[in-house]
């Protein structure tokens, strides 16, 4: 059985999605749907439960991931013991993302690195921010990407800028605002702000909107992304984001994507622990598209 076979398995279990691991292992899901079921023809045992809502390992599955993990890590090592005297680089970054703005700021960079350094292999955790913060102080990820810099890090997380977003407002389908195409202070005056109940992205989302003078009647918290677009409806409310999280609205029935009048932006960042335990956080930092640190 190949190691990479087991590796793209890896992905899969820990994003639970076949589509998901493939965009991130830059290959087709038909392709990565072949090579699962391959693993699990060659070990005649089902790894996967497959339903509407995605992939869960069974109980097969859980056994083979965690022996999987162990012998990816181990070929590793040995690729690294036996080509030093080529000067090949080789070992393993784990990052942490969130479960947008793949395409947009990570597979580039990726790529440049993989070229670059072919036998450096990346490994993926999707969280939620603060999930990232602390993986990477606690040292379970060697670098995070984030769509904010304002954490309580202990101090200990440098952030490297690499971009700026547009913002965009969610707003019901059919309405007027949805009709102009823009949204402007006036039309949030008596309307409710939808938004996460993640208080440091929240709050970084409010001051900037607020600062333009956008500032509602209101503020109803959800859990997650995928149901904010209901409330805005219930609420006839509206719902900001960053142009990365877009596609998870493009295709609805009931909210409408509308500019700001005047643009805001919102900046991302990878971040990483100011003491670099893994050598290859600043080799991977070399590949970013910026300079400007906080």
């Amino acid at each position: 059985m190949h190691v990479e076979y087991m590796r793209e398995f890896l992905v899969v279990a820990d994003e639970g999605s076949v589509s998901v691991a493939a965009s991130k292992l830059h290959i087709t899901q038909p392709v990565l749907s072949k090579h699962i079921r391959a693993m699990e023809d060659t070990l005649n045992v089902q790894l996967f439960l497959r339903s509407p809502k995605g992939l869960t390992l069974t109980p097969r599955g859980k056994q083979a991931y965690h022996t999987f993990k162990d012998i990816v890590s181990r070929y590793d090592d040995i690729v690294c013991l036996f080509q030093p005297e080529n000067n090949v680089v080789c070992g393993q970054l784990r990052m942490g993302i969130l479960s947008m703005g793949f395409d947009r700021y990570i597979a580039p960079v990726v790529e440049r690195f993989n070229r670059q350094y072919p036998n450096i292999a990346i490994s993926y955790a999707t969280e939620n921010p603060l999930d990232i913060v602390d993986g990477i102080i606690d040292g379970d990820l060697d670098i995070g990407f984030l769509g904010q810099a304002r954490f309580d890090d202990k101090g200990q997380i440098s952030y490297r800028c690499i971009g700026k977003d547009v913002l965009h407002a969610i707003v019901p389908k059919g309405g007027p605002v949805a009709q102009r195409g823009y949204i402007v202070p006036a039309d949030v005056t008596d309307a409710v702000l939808v938004c996460l109940k993640i208080k440091e992205t929240t709050d970084v989302l409010n001051e900037l909107v607020a600062t333009a003078g956008y500032k509602p009647k209101s503020i109803f918290e959800v859990d997650e992304v995928e149901v904010a677009a209901s409330f805005v409806v219930s609420l006839n409310g509206f719902f900001v984001i960053p142009d990365f999280m877009c596609d998870v609205f493009e295709a609805s029935r009931t909210v409408e994507i509308v500019d700001f009048e005047s643009p805001l932006y919102l900046p991302v960042f990878f971040a990483h622990k100011k003491t670099l335990k893994n050598q290859f956080v600043s080799l991977f930092l070399d590949a970013l598209p910026s300079d400007e640190a906080r």
